[in-house]
């Protein structure tokens, strides 16, 4: 709880503040009615006068703080979820790439979209809720004592029964709302399989198999909302009837009491709506704790993932001087299914290019990732400068290094912002990097040169992509060039193209990992390596 309240004290301090002016308030209004009704049986007509303009000014302001602590609930939830998404984002941009890389997007877009809704409906917006019923409940509660002590008693033990039912179902309700969001993750997986892969699917004719299997995720998952749903509205319903019950018989008790003369009527006339202020937030306390207590496994689970934070890179050691050598140093690497690497050693040089090669499964992607420090051998080291990497500040590495994926990252924005990584920008330049990887043609076309997006509507062919891709490592300079299958799944005239363009690249430590056959590919490295 604290958690996240912190994130905005004074937000909750300015809340909590006006949720006290907003309980007297309610408080008072018993106190307002019994004046009113005790002038109009006086029979002083200037007296209820007074007591009926007074309760019209009262009335005015019951209803701007009815407004204002609900507004300022809201706006509270709205900073804390803005700031938790801002907190998500940057534990996922700065843990391990290698712990990240252990949950699927889809699996992060879940936590994004479930987690983050339940923490919001289910757990701050009732937590804050309780906030405003407990202070409504204390001072009801005084104003009750101070008018019939021995009557607020009585009514106040049948107002503690509903907070039974939550007690109860503590332990089904957190249970049942967990298994309903794992459901609801298992079908969105499985629609976004089917999305993602709609075509492949249709051409295959196996369309009736996935409509089954998201029918019955479907249903499975309607089965479980409605479990948790009936659940909960068995304890709403347990709560409203007890609380229907104080009510009604605060009217019977109170009867009671003007009968033996302990009660006027104008006090019971208050009595009854402070007792109505009294039993309320207990009705309302005891569905929000059902949902608060119902939300808990999941904000944990949230919570964790948030409070994940990997060692401080700042206080490692930058690079600064420039990469002359990477070298691995009797690397042993093994899976569960087979050994990749076996006490490797191998020194790559500055201004020197490496073909890696091999089968698939060899080994050879795993190689670059042990090179970039996004996955750890089981045995040796890697080393930069004769430097262990895993001490050098990762950050200051990566800005000298280009990585190139097997399948290029486009971003739905500028192709300037695309082609610069969004950094600065220099048009004489990266018209030269686009005409270093034979691009110019394809950019002419571009109705808003650099402005123009690149989108889903203006997709880029294979060949073209990889090209832009190699554009991107020349317009950032970097000292590494990492190069991970460029040429996988291009025809023979765009891998040559990507050679040719592969062929210019002067001054740099290249490593280009490849299964391709293609000798004149082959022919501009100065080294090959077999795997």
């Amino acid at each position: 709880m604290a958690y996240y309240l912190k994130k905005c004290k004074l937000e909750f301090i300015l809340y909590f503040c006006v949720s006290i002016i907003y309980a007297l308030i309610l408080a008072a209004t018993g106190f307002i009615y019994a004046r009113v009704s005790e002038a109009a049986l006086s029979g002083n007509y200037q007296q209820f006068l007074t007591s009926s303009l007074l309760a019209l000014g009262f009335f005015i302001c019951d209803t701007y703080f009815d407004y204002l602590p609900r507004y300022l609930k809201f706006k509270l939830v709205n900073r804390i979820m803005e700031l938790t998404r801002n907190q998500l984002v940057n534990v996922y941009a700065r843990d391990r790439i290698a712990h990240v890389e252990e949950e699927t997007s889809s699996d992060k877009v879940n936590v994004l979209v479930n987690h983050l809704t339940v923490l919001e409906n289910n757990y701050l917006i009732p937590l804050l809720s309780m906030v405003t019923s407990l202070l409504v409940f204390t001072f009801s509660l005084i104003g009750a004592l101070y008018l019939q002590g021995t009557m607020t008693i009585i009514m106040l033990a049948l107002c503690f029964i509903p907070f039974l039912a939550p007690l109860i179902n503590n332990k089904i309700l957190a249970h049942a709302t967990k298994d309903s969001q794992e459901e609801k993750n298992r079908y969105l997986t499985l629609f976004s399989e089917f999305v993602q892969g709609l075509s492949f699917i249709r051409i295959s004719a196996i369309t009736p198999v996935f409509e089954e299997r998201l029918e019955q995720s479907s249903q499975e998952y309607a089965s479980r909302a409605n479990h948790f749903s009936k659940k909960q509205s068995q304890t709403y319903a347990v709560s409203y009837g007890l609380s229907s019950v104080v009510y009604s018989g605060a009217w019977i008790i109170g009867g009671f009491f003007v009968f033996k003369g302990q009660l006027k009527i104008s006090d019971l006339i208050a009595m009854t709506t402070l007792m109505g202020t009294v039993a309320g937030p207990i009705q309302t306390m005891s569905g929000l704790i059902t949902d608060y207590v119902s939300s808990k496994t999941v904000v944990n689970e949230l919570t964790t993932i948030l409070k994940n934070e990997s060692q401080a890179e700042s206080e490692k050691p930058a690079l600064t001087e420039t990469i002359t050598s990477l070298s691995l140093d009797s690397i042993s690497l093994q899976t569960k299914q087979k050994v990749l690497l076996e006490d490797f050693s191998y020194q790559f040089l500055a201004n020197k290019k490496y073909v890696i090669m091999g089968k698939s499964g060899s080994g050879k992607t795993s190689l670059l990732r042990l090179l970039l420090g996004i996955q750890s051998p089981n045995s040796g080291n890697v080393l930069v400068n004769q430097k262990h990497l895993a001490e050098i500040n990762q950050t200051s590495f990566f800005n000298k290094v280009y990585y190139l994926p097997q399948k290029t990252v486009l971003f739905e924005t500028s192709i300037r912002e695309n082609l610069t990584l969004f950094g600065p920008f220099d048009e004489a330049r990266a018209l030269e990097c686009l005409e270093q990887v034979g691009l110019v043609d394809w950019f002419s076309r571009q109705e808003e040169g650099f402005d123009t997006i690149l989108s889903s509507s203006q997709p880029l062919s294979g060949g073209e992509e990889r090209r832009f891709d190699l554009a991107r490592a020349l317009y950032k300079n970097a000292e590494v060039l990492l190069f991970d299958e460029p040429t996988t799944g291009l025809d023979p005239k765009n891998e040559d193209l990507v050679a040719d363009s592969l062929s210019k690249v002067k001054d740099k430590l290249m490593i280009v990992v490849t299964h391709s056959q293609n000798e004149p590919f082959l022919s501009m490295f100065d080294e090959k390596i077999s795997l």
